[in-house]
């Protein structure tokens, strides 16, 4: 079986290197703190760089913070571009700005390498499973000749477009939408609880007007007061609001509710909270109405 190399092994990395391993594939994996590969079993090596990971493996994915982190993985003599051969694919898995996948897809295609996006949607336990929801855009052939390894990661994969960049925005806006309900969810939330009704009540009837597992998923957080670290971090929806805000300058499409959620986020950020999951979006709503205790 081809072998893949993962560049990045926070949480969403890990679980996707995990999955993989489980059903038989070889993996390449680098991380900058090279302990966070211990405990991973299987037919497993651990790179020295991102040049080095990519040197053996038919398709690198990266999966990163940002902008400039993926950036610095990319390029240099270290860099996953000076190890990939001719063959191999570049798959960026990492939510990134519109202009940063514009670029990227450049870059390659100067050094005569492949890449396509395909970031995306579900929480690390789920990417442990292989039933993470993809946005995939790149050249046809391209994607096609990577579907095995994305149905292998994935449960759903939508094919945007043959321009990069356009998973990477489809992934953005996705990302707002995601946190205008969570920041709905808070601000109710913290609506019942200062009328004196249990929010796990009104959670009930959220779930049930709306069926739907996001919902469940984050209302329960919310009112447990349970915030995961290893989840969708509060500071990384603000980035990516701030990234969906700019692509939206770019192409002159005014998104209020999206700016005043930004602003929500940034607060939480300001309050300490940004390394916990963006559920913790519903402290910021009781502290704004002058509940002590989130829940």
């Amino acid at each position: 079986m081809e072998r893949v190399a993962i560049i990045g092994l926070g949480a969403m990395g890990r679980a996707m290197a995990t999955n993989l391993l489980a059903r038989g594939r070889p993996v390449t994996v680098y991380n900058r703190t090279a302990g966070r590969a211990d405990g991973l079993s299987g037919d497993v090596r651990v790179a020295v760089s991102p040049a080095d990971a990519a040197r053996d493996a038919t398709f690198v994915v990266s999966m990163v913070a940002d902008d400039a982190s993926v950036n610095t993985v990319v390029e240099g003599k270290d860099g996953l571009l000076a190890g990939m051969d001719g063959n191999a694919v570049h798959i960026s898995m990492s939510t990134i700005g519109v202009a940063a996948a514009r670029q990227l897809a450049a870059r390659h295609a100067h050094a005569k390498r492949h890449f396509v996006t395909a970031p995306v949607f579900g929480r690390p336990p789920v990417a442990a499973e292989g039933k993470l929801r993809l946005a995939v855009a790149g050249p046809a052939p391209l994607v096609q000749r990577c579907r095995p390894l994305l149905e292998q990661l994935g449960q759903t994969i939508f094919v945007i477009g043959e321009a990069p960049e356009q998973a990477s925005l489809i992934k953005l806006a996705g990302n707002v939408a995601v946190a205008a309900m969570a920041e709905t969810l808070a601000e109710t939330f913290a609506l019942v609880r200062k009328s004196g009704i249990d929010p796990a009540r009104f959670l009930e009837v959220v779930v049930a007007i709306f069926a739907s597992p996001m919902y469940q998923n984050y209302g329960s957080i919310m009112t447990q007061g349970k915030f995961d670290t290893n989840g969708f971090k509060l500071k990384l929806a603000h980035k990516d609001l701030g990234l969906a805000l700019a692509a939206a300058a770019e192409v002159k499409a005014p998104m209020p509710m999206a700016a005043a959620i930004e602003g929500q986020l940034a607060v939480g950020v300001a309050r300490g909270l940004g390394d916990l999951d963006l559920a913790a979006l519903v402290q910021v709503a009781s502290a704004n109405a002058g509940i002590n205790q989130a829940g």
